[in-house]
């Protein structure tokens, strides 16, 4: 807890009394030297004063309590807190005091919030507003009620209450994604392009009785339980979106955006949707998203955004490349292959572009390609390989790079 800071008045009192002090002893003056030892005995008083409303402070009976709206907030959202301070006692009166909200900078324009104050009975309530300029685990709070010492020469605050989490979710944009992988679909036999048989199966845990056939074992083997295959209702493939994350801050969140965006589109029109990105892939193991969801209900939405709100940029070139691999080694331990695969890549090379080509086979594989070195050589080989893919700006609006990827359906490889 920070101590109390002095005022301007403060400041003067004390410069004022060590002045008087110094000249009393140069020159003898026993007024003087008493003046300036009052002063300072006002400052230390007000000293013990503040101290002892400090710990008063911290047991007073309120109750604090935050309402956001809306409640769920994305990256360019604007919103409004309100926060009431409540007393559990009639001797405590919030009316009386003097609060001030604290919380994350990013939350409030890299300032600190204006409340408007209103009070009602022995309720005060601060109502200020939000901009979510970032993404991320974000905090409300912590209240603070400031007081001071009847001189007017030192204040201070304590916090009141607990802080508020807020999750603030990377910007999502509506995107005509599965008409569009519907209709390429469609058209791939045509070419001669053999087709697997469409993907009917998601995975749940082994339930008392179920066939053993339908243990899918990679899965089982890798979460350490039983997993079995069941049928879906919607008809629709399984997805998958792969983020290939930039260590370059501005194009990660461009890449999140994006590709939460097409995964949220894909939910939305029946595709059981997975997310595989980042460090929860590589470092923390346990929490792998290696699965589809078993519905594509609000569940399976809020898991794929609070998933998205987690990630960070990589480190460096070195570390993005890992969680790509892990990504891409995900996508092959599973059989079959005949899911939907939405990839937002740096331009892939080497053994990512060999293992990408491998995933190309029967008109369900897209690609968006930031541009760079190599990234030209990378698009044709992905097209080459059975991809849809295109070289798209890392800072355009996701609806216009998802357009210029269809429009590259076509394209000759």
């Amino acid at each position: 807890m920070p101590g109390p800071r002095t005022t301007s008045r403060g400041r003067l009192v004390g410069l004022t009394g060590a002045a008087l002090l110094v000249a009393g002893v140069a020159t003898g003056q026993l007024f003087a030297v008493q003046a300036g030892a009052l002063l300072a005995l006002a400052l230390a008083a007000a000293g013990l004063v503040m101290a002892a409303t400090a710990a008063t402070s911290t047991r007073l009976p309120l109750e604090v309590t935050r309402d956001l709206t809306p409640a769920a907030l994305h990256v360019g959202d604007q919103g409004e807190v309100r926060v009431h301070v409540r007393s559990l006692s009639g001797l405590t009166r919030p009316d009386r005091l003097t609060f001030r909200e604290d919380g994350d900078p990013s939350l409030h324009d890299g300032g600190a919030p204006d409340p408007e104050v209103s009070t009602h009975g022995r309720e005060v309530t601060l109502t200020y507003p939000v901009h979510a300029t970032r993404r991320g685990r974000l905090h409300l709070g912590p209240l603070d009620l400031h007081h001071g010492d009847p001189f007017g020469l030192l204040v201070g605050h304590v916090p009141v209450g607990d802080v508020a989490p807020v999750a603030v979710r990377p910007r999502v944009v509506p995107l005509d994604v599965v008409d569009a992988v519907a209709s390429h679909e469609a058209e791939r036999p045509a070419s001669g392009t053999p087709q697997p048989a469409v993907d009917d199966t998601a995975l749940r845990p082994y339930r008392t009785g179920d066939d053993l056939r339908r243990v899918h074992w990679p899965a089982t083997a890798r979460r350490g339980s039983l997993l079995v295959r069941q049928p879906e209702r919607t008809g629709r493939r399984s997805a998958s979106v792969v983020l290939d994350l930039d260590p370059d801050e501005a194009a990660t969140e461009w890449t999140i955006s994006t590709g939460t965006s097409v995964a949220l589109a894909l939910l939305a029109g029946g595709h059981h949707t997975r997310l595989l990105a980042g460090g929860t892939l590589d470092d923390h193991p346990e929490a792998r998203a290696d699965h589809h969801p078993p519905d594509t209900g609000e569940a399976a939405r809020e898991e794929i955004l609070d998933h998205a709100t987690d990630l960070e940029a990589p480190q460096d070139a070195a570390q993005a490349d890992r969680w790509l691999r892990t990504a891409l080694g995900t996508l092959l331990a599973d059989p079959g292959g005949t899911e939907v695969v939405v990839a937002v890549l740096r331009a892939p090379s080497g053994e990512a572009l060999r293992t990408l080509a491998l995933l190309g086979d029967g008109g369900r594989a897209w690609a968006m390609v930031h541009p760079g070195p190599g990234a030209v050589s990378a698009v044709t080989a992905l097209r080459r390989a059975g991809w849809c893919a295109a070289e798209v700006e890392p800072h355009q609006d996701p609806a216009e790079a998802w357009t210029a990827l269809v429009a590259s359906a076509g394209a000759a490889p």
